[in-house]
């Protein structure tokens, strides 16, 4: 099947805006399924795509939601995304070209400002029992070195010197996530509460450094590996909030001293995973269709305005 028959815009896929309409189908992360209760309930109809530039999506996707009226599900969904979308700057950032652009810009950011919070980060960096940890997470020059790399390295064309950096990549990520592992462990000790907004940049260094494994993965050992990474930073963010959660509710004396507003702190740490997993879930399903149709490959980064229906 030829990829101008996989797609169709969603305004010319009447039939598909009417089933979320009367509840035949169903949508998640941006995947089309029939509802439970149906003979094919379950199976997969299509997948929802999403423009790149993230204040097009937001506007695509107002307008699907008023085309839905009042399917108060599916708006729901929809507005999710519209979160995650506005969280994350955009919603194909592991998939896409112009997204992975995006990611190298942010990780730049949250480099500099973990700069600026040197002495908070290291109060964290001394809970990670790893010296080597320590002294990576402190090396900002050589974290930067690495992502200069894989950008060049992307913009060129040069798939070797892309796979060169995977290590270079996993290592950040897994030192990025031990840090989180040991601040979530002593969540109540001193220091947590003061270094809530250098957690909260870790936590989207991680998440951004997924993405960027993703997609290197994507491009050099195919959208499996980039399934894979994903699937791992799903579970390893929800891992380290189950346990912040855990240890917090396990000590009620330091649940009533926090004020106000270091309580709504902790909280918006948390809600950030929970934002941000609906994009993560959609582009797994964007994926998992380019791995099953490979002749749709370079859909994923095409430019478009309008949200595309991709047909399973």
């Amino acid at each position: 099947m030829s990829a101008d028959i996989l797609y169709r815009t969603i305004s010319s896929a009447p039939e598909i805006i009417e089933g979320l309409r009367n509840g035949l189908l169903k949508e998640w992360g941006g995947v089309i399924r029939y509802a439970a209760g149906h003979l094919k309930g379950g199976q997969i109809v299509g997948h929802l795509q999403f423009p790149g530039d993230a204040a097009q999506a937001a506007e695509q996707l107002a307008k699907l939601q008023q085309a839905l009226g009042g399917v108060e599900g599916a708006l729901g969904v929809l507005q999710n995304l519209q979160y995650a979308n506005l969280a994350l700057s955009g919603l194909n950032l592991a998939v896409s070209v112009a997204g992975f652009a995006i990611v190298c810009k942010k990780l730049n950011g949250i480099s500099e400002q973990l700069h600026r919070q040197s002495e908070k980060l290291d109060v964290l960096i001394e809970m990670a029992s790893a010296d080597k940890a320590r002294e990576e997470l402190r090396d900002s020059a050589r974290f930067s070195a690495v992502l200069w790399t894989v950008r060049q390295s992307a913009e060129q064309g040069d798939l070797l010197g892309l796979k060169s950096q995977v290590n270079n990549l996993r290592e950040q990520y897994e030192i990025t996530k031990l840090t989180l592992n040991q601040a979530a462990a002593n969540a109540t000790d001193k220091g947590f509460v003061e270094s809530l907004d250098v957690l909260h940049n870790l936590q989207q260094r991680m998440m951004y450094l997924g993405f960027m494994q993703a997609y290197v993965q994507q491009q050099t050992a195919g959208e499996r590996y980039a399934i894979k990474v994903l699937q791992e930073l799903q579970e390893d963010w929800l891992k380290i909030c189950t346990v912040v959660v855990g240890v917090i509710a396990a000590n009620q004396e330091w649940i009533e001293q926090l004020t106000q507003e270091e309580g709504n702190n902790v909280v918006s740490l948390l809600e950030f995973r929970k934002q941000a997993a609906p994009a993560i879930d959609y582009q797994l399903g964007l994926l998992e269709y380019s791995a099953s149709h490979p002749e749709a490959a370079g859909l994923l980064n095409e430019e478009f305005t309008e949200i595309r229906f991709l047909a399973a």
